[in-house]
């Protein structure tokens, strides 16, 4: 009791404070030209804008900021406005007065006002008086409560300062049930007491996110993490969850005596998985400078900058978004830098054999164009029977055409034609240069066909013209385009020197290469129909024709089989590769050479 009245005793004896007021601009504008004021010059010798100050409180102070004040204040006490002559393109004015804070009005930079020559501007301004502060005393039980004064935490103190007139009290604390209060402040009632808060029980809560693992914080105290069930008394509390790589969330949570309590949070991830996929494969990747290891990252959200290279190509790059959770897959496909090999050779009968790296590229006879050669460094090899072997070193440049012209040199070696037993077939057949039919040739008999064509002649030619349609560079264009090895099948072959059977056993053989080269899928279809090739699902498919002739001299019969393959892309009926082999036979005394 004595302490009350000493406190009591102690307000009683405090001078109260004074404040000084505020004045507010409420509103500003131009008025009408009919205001114009032209007698009069502003301190930079223009005519002076004016600005009109509509206000009931008297003892206004104006001036220039900045700039010079020429004139001073006009007031009219029968309006209530004061008269105030600026300087063009003013920009700000204060206004004064003793009993109030002094005001900067921002003409420009806040009310949007460019203050011209002979213009007329009227504010209307208003004031809020000063407001009288005493000291007061709360005072609550138990002791410690939190005291909320206005909204505005003062925190567990007992003396205050507050100006005169209502206020709304609200007094909280752990463990109690919270109260609110309106009270009168006046300097005859200064002590607020007899304030008893109700002890409560606390209370089971849950709170959970997704994804888990969130930790949990309690007005900026860590509890634990999600999911997680704490005890709390009943109340208000700030609550934070964070977790790596996702958007905190920051909420006000009310915790009830009754109810259930659970507080669930779907978490947002604020990185992205950024995926880079490439054709051909194994080049390098940088994004932003920073190169990628494997084929993706995870990066916050933002602008990124991918480069991507590999020698022998064109480089790409492209600068792409990245939304925070939205992942992003980009495919580049880099262009291969190519050349063009004109090739020419003599005699035209000659074996070539392109290699880069160690690595057989292509194989063929006689001149030939390549395109779309890779850039870099080749080796060519050049062979024919009669002649020296020879090889060249070749540079294939990006975008240019490299010619290249071989004549082989004659061997001095005569070549020899070894007898074989008949029963090694395979041993009857050998490649010579081609020649030319004579106008004695004529088509062969049904004997001539049936012993001069076999097995292995089936085998040996598939398996060099197969090898041939491999190395061109369709096969590889296909592949970087679609992403696919491409599906082939074999149509109609047609001859007027083999029977149905021989025919056969050679597209079989055609089939066995494509097959097993691995590089091409193939698709079966019905070679009756010459047009059933369409159906059969195939991207290309391969036709041809066998033609055959003899020339006869003597007891001497040279036999010559020509085999022409093409391959046409089904799609666009377009002949892509054309494919030629020339065999010879000779018969004497029915015995067969090669």
């Amino acid at each position: 009791m004595k302490r009350f009245i000493l406190i009591f005793f102690i307000l009683t004896l405090t001078l109260s404070l004074n404040a000084l007021g505020t004045l507010r601009v409420e509103s500003i504008k131009e008025l009408p030209v009919t205001h114009k004021q032209l007698s009069v010059y502003g301190a930079d010798g223009k005519f002076a804008p004016v600005l009109i100050i509509k206000s009931e409180l008297k003892g206004l102070g104006f001036q220039n900021i900045g700039r010079p004040t020429k004139h001073a204040p006009i007031y009219n006490k029968n309006k209530n406005e004061y008269k105030f002559y600026m300087n063009d393109n003013q920009r700000v004015v204060e206004i004064t007065h003793s009993d109030y804070v002094p005001l900067e009005v921002l003409l420009l930079d806040d009310y949007g006002v460019n203050v011209d020559a002979q213009r007329v501007y009227e504010i209307i301004l208003t004031n809020v008086p000063e407001k009288e502060f005493i000291n007061i005393v709360i005072i609550s039980d138990p002791p410690g409560a939190e005291k909320i004064i206005d909204n505005k935490n003062f925190g567990t103190g007992q003396s205050f300062e507050l100006f005169i007139g209502s206020h709304s009290l609200k007094l909280q604390k752990n463990g109690y049930k919270s109260i609110t209060r309106e009270i009168e402040v006046s300097k005859s009632n200064t002590l607020f007491n007899n304030l008893n808060l109700q002890e409560v029980e606390p209370i089971i809560i849950t709170i959970k996110s997704t994804p888990l693992g969130a930790s949990i914080f309690i007005d900026d105290v860590v509890i634990g993490e999600t999911n997680y069930q704490p005890f709390l008394f009943p109340g208000k509390y700030n609550l934070r969850l964070s977790l790596s790589k996702y958007e905190t969330i920051e909420k006000m949570i009310t915790v009830t005596e009754v109810g259930s309590n659970i507080f669930s949070y779907n978490l947002e991830k604020q990185t992205a998985i950024l995926k880079v996929k490439t054709i051909p494969e194994n080049v390098d990747v940088y994004i932003n400078n920073e190169k990628l290891n494997g084929e993706s990252k995870e990066v916050s959200a933002g602008k990124y900058r991918i480069e991507v290279s590999k020698g022998g190509y064109f480089k790409d790059s492209r600068t792409i978004d990245v939304l925070k959770g939205k992942n992003v897959t980009e495919m580049f496909t880099l262009k291969q830098k190519t050349g063009k090999l004109l090739f020419s050779v003599q005699p035209m009968e000659a074996q070539i054999v392109l290699k880069k790296n160690d690595n057989t590229i292509q194989n063929w006879s006689g001149s030939n164009s390549l395109s779309n050669l890779s850039i870099g460094d080749y080796t060519i090899s050049i062979t024919c029977n009669g002649y020296k072997n020879k090889s060249r070193e070749v540079t294939i440049n990006v975008e240019e055409t490299t010619k290249l012209n071989i004549i082989l040199e004659r061997s001095n070696i005569k070549s020899k034609i070894a007898k074989k037993p008949k029963s090694e077939l395979e041993n009857r057949i050998k490649e010579e240069e081609q020649i030319d039919s004579t106008p004695n040739s004529k088509i062969l008999n049904n004997s001539e066909r049936n012993i001069n064509w076999n097995d292995t002649d089936s085998r040996l030619v598939a398996e060099q013209m197969i090898k041939d349609l491999m190395y061109r560079p369709w096969l590889q264009d296909f592949i970087l385009l679609e992403n696919s090895k491409p599906i082939l099948c074999v149509g109609v072959i047609n001859s007027n020197s083999l029977d149905n059977q021989q025919v056969d056993g050679f597209i079989k053989a055609l089939e066995r290469e494509l097959i097993n080269s691995g590089k091409v899928k193939f698709s079966i279809t019905e070679r009756n129909n010459a047009d059933n090739y369409k159906l059969c699902g195939a991207d290309f498919v391969i036709k041809g024709v066998i033609k055959s002739n003899i020339d006869q001299a003597g007891n001497r019969k040279a036999i010559f089989f020509q085999i022409d393959l093409e391959l046409v892309d089904i799609k666009l009926n377009k002949k892509i590769w054309i494919g030629s082999k020339e065999i010879r036979k000779t018969l004497v005394n029915r015995e067969y050479k090669w």
